[in-house]
């Protein structure tokens, strides 16, 4: 952050402060899990993807929860921001993989069930 700040660009936590950082994240987790699973209904997804996407999801959602509980100290709030990377990264990787394995059964088996 600190690099960020020093080039000139505005970053949240330095803009509109840490806790309102903290609330817009943790705001913002649920939905974007939400807009992950929704690929199952609109028929992108099947329900193998449905069951992953939801476990990953919830998972996703906690490790942000727990990441940003701590107290306004910088050091749990970078380590907090490093966390919350890091998961965002598995979150997307695991998505995709699940969406990507869920069409090989539907091309091999002709089914996701």
């Amino acid at each position: 952050e600190r690099e960020y700040v020093a080039a000139g660009h505005k970053v949240f936590p330095t803009s509109v402060g840490v806790t309102t950082t903290k609330t817009l994240i943790l705001a913002t987790t649920a939905p974007l899990c939400a807009l992950g699973f929704s690929l199952w209904p609109l028929g992108i997804g099947g329900p193998v993807f449905a069951f992953i996407a939801a476990l990953v999801g919830v998972w996703f959602t906690v490790v942000i929860a727990q990441g940003f509980t701590d107290d306004d100290d910088r050091a749990p709030v970078d380590a907090g921001a490093r966390k919350a990377f890091v998961a965002s990264l598995v979150w997307q990787t695991v998505l995709f993989g699940a969406l990507a394995a869920d069409h090989v059964l539907f091309a091999l088996f002709g089914t996701t069930a």
